[in-house]
């Protein structure tokens, strides 16, 4: 039975949610089985939120809806039904390739080839009509039980010569798929979707990603600035395609989707060892020699006997041994059979004479003084070579001041921007920090752009939680030792547990705002202590009423450090009340 309709769309269940709602539906009119996407618009969003919401979805539908062809997921209507906006399309079966990878682990390079293949022909035929994808991973390419591979999610698609929109969280969302030219926020074209291509395939291939890291930042700056180890087990040929499909010049790459198809299908069809890997080809000069792998013949024997206890050469005899000899050393016996009597012993109460001293007194005297004048030339030596060292040091933090205070106007003018545009602001202050020198620009850098992250999960936190909270634990991430960036991650983090309704998910982010209030508590001096107390206290006191709702003993240790702390922040009223509740249980 349906559960409604949209349009005229018959609902027969929910497949999926994220930031939209994905149903499984009949198309009564065709007679088929499709594909429905509901915009999703969350609680709480404003006016402006609703709108870039909306053109980012009517975007997908136009991008995706101009484009027939066989692997790409096929628009079928854009409708709206007493607003609620829709797109109908294609029902796909089977999974993604990231269902694929999390299964198998790493896949063959067959499989890989056949995958990608289908891949950039879809490309292909998406660029030649001026359409960039710009999000291809592996969630986005759905594997269909016939071997068919389509491409889908067309959400974040870019018309070429259409103006950009700037979406939030674009910069800020995982980006380790995206491209350099991406990552900063440059003009983009078909290329930015070989490299992502380059980097699924790289994960496809090795089991994992090229560029990781435990933050946003850390990802990106690897993007821009490192090159990821070669896949195992990879052939060189198939090496060297991720290699150029993911140097960081756009110019380096493959011109185009059809180049980058030929090259890996050359790649495959470079199976043997000698064509394929350059170092696995024969030598021209036949097997290397083993020098242990054979015995050397027998040396000659110089008496024209073999020596005692060897074998017997072939043809020859070994008459039995000679008999003893009443020599003391017969010939044969110096190291072995025979033996010699023992020198006559020392006469009775013989004692051996003293030990003559090693070094005269002169001698004695003048290697006691060498060691003196060593020991102190090494002591004025070391302390020469400190001084040396600590005036090197100095000069090091002039030369990399000096040359900071060239970024300074570059720097401020971007830390203007963290307050109304934070993404490019981000974006400027990143490039900067790959620039700076000296640790103290560094870290007022870092704190720059942590506070973006800050800026732009304020703006999410009613639209989307989620991605919000991810902003929040990479600007702690960036700025770890700023008190005033931990202290409003401690706020957002408060902020977002008030609005959970769900127990576990409330109390992990009380817990988290708890932990970040009290980082930056201990970084500040205690002077200034008091103008976080009062919130810390407040965090506390909600953290204590969620421990208590599930019988957690900590629940008492947590007011009563919310009663403290509310002592110190002078709200002598709050802290009564909340003595009064600890001392009541």
């Amino acid at each position: 039975m349906p559960l409604g309709t949209l349009g005229r769309y018959e609902i027969i269940r929910e497949i999926a949610r994220s930031n939209d709602i994905v149903y499984e539906a009949w198309d009564p009119t065709m007679d088929r089985r499709v594909a429905v996407k509901e915009l999703h618009m969350p609680q709480g969003a404003t006016e402006k939120q609703r709108e870039e919401r909306k053109r980012r979805f009517l975007r997908e539908a136009r991008a995706a809806g101009k484009l027939e062809h066989p692997n790409i997921v096929s628009i079928y209507e854009v409708g709206e039904d007493e607003g609620r906006m829709f797109i109908a399309m294609e029902f796909l079966e089977g999974g993604t390739l990231r269902d694929k990878m999390d299964g198998e682990g790493a896949i063959t390079q067959e499989d890989a080839v056949e995958i990608f293949s289908q891949v950039l022909d879809g490309l292909a035929f998406a660029h030649e009509r001026g359409v960039v994808h710009r999000d291809i991973k592996p969630e986005n390419i759905q594997l269909l039980p016939n071997g068919r591979a389509v491409i889908t999610d067309f959400g974040i698609a870019r018309l070429k010569f259409e103006p950009s929109i700037t979406m939030d969280g674009q910069i800020f969302g995982t980006p380790s798929y995206m491209s350099p030219e991406q990552v900063v926020g440059r003009e983009i074209d078909e290329r930015t979707d070989i490299w992502s291509c380059g980097v699924v395939l790289y994960e496809a291939l090795a089991g994992e990603k090229p560029f990781t890291g435990d933050s946003v930042v850390t990802i990106s700056h690897r993007i821009m600035h490192s090159e990821p180890s070669d896949p195992p087990n990879v052939s060189w040929a198939m090496r060297q395609v991720i290699r150029r499909a993911l140097d960081k010049a756009p110019s380096e790459r493959f011109a185009s989707a059809k180049e980058m198809k030929r090259a890996l299908n050359d790649a495959l069809n470079a199976t043997s060892s000698a064509g394929d890997d350059p170092k696995s080809a024969a030598s021209p000069w036949g097997a290397p020699l083993d020098p242990y792998g054979t015995t050397p013949p027998p040396a000659a024997n110089p008496y024209g006997q073999p020596y005692a206890g060897s074998g017997s050469a072939p043809g020859t005899t070994v008459g039995p041994p000679a008999p003893p000899s009443n020599q003391p050393y017969s010939y044969g016996q110096p190291y072995g059979g025979g033996s010699v009597p023992p020198p006559p012993g020392f006469p009775p109460g013989w004692t051996n004479p003293p030990r003559a001293p090693l070094f005269s007194p002169a001698t004695s005297e003048f290697l006691r003084r060498t060691f003196i004048v060593v020991l102190v030339g090494g002591l004025l030596l070391a302390t020469g070579v400190g001084v040396i060292a600590l005036f090197d040091r100095a000069a090091e933090r002039t030369r990399q001041e000096q040359i900071d205070r060239t970024l300074l106007p570059s720097i401020e003018e971007a830390e203007a921007l963290v307050a109304s545009d934070p993404v490019a602001a981000a974006a400027r202050l990143q490039e900067l920090l790959d620039r700076a020198e000296a640790e103290t620009t560094r870290q007022r850098i870092r704190s720059g752009i942590a506070n973006c992250y800050l800026n732009v999960a304020q703006e999410q936190l009613s639209a989307d939680l989620n991605a919000a909270l991810q902003n929040v634990s990479s600007a702690a991430e960036i700025a770890p030792n700023d008190a005033k960036v931990l202290e409003r991650a401690a706020a957002l983090s408060y902020q977002a547990a008030l609005r959970m309704s769900t127990r576990p998910v409330r109390l992990t982010l009380l817990e988290q705002s708890g932990a970040l209030y009290d980082r930056a508590y201990d970084l500040l001096n205690p002077d200034k202590r008091e103008r976080i107390a009062d919130d810390y206290a407040r965090a506390l006191y909600q953290l204590a009423i969620a421990y208590r709702e599930n019988a957690d003993p900590r629940w008492w240790f947590a007011m009563d450090k919310a009663v403290a702390l509310a002592y110190e922040a002078g709200d002598r009223a709050f802290a009564a009340e909340l003595r009064r509740q600890r001392d009541s249980e």
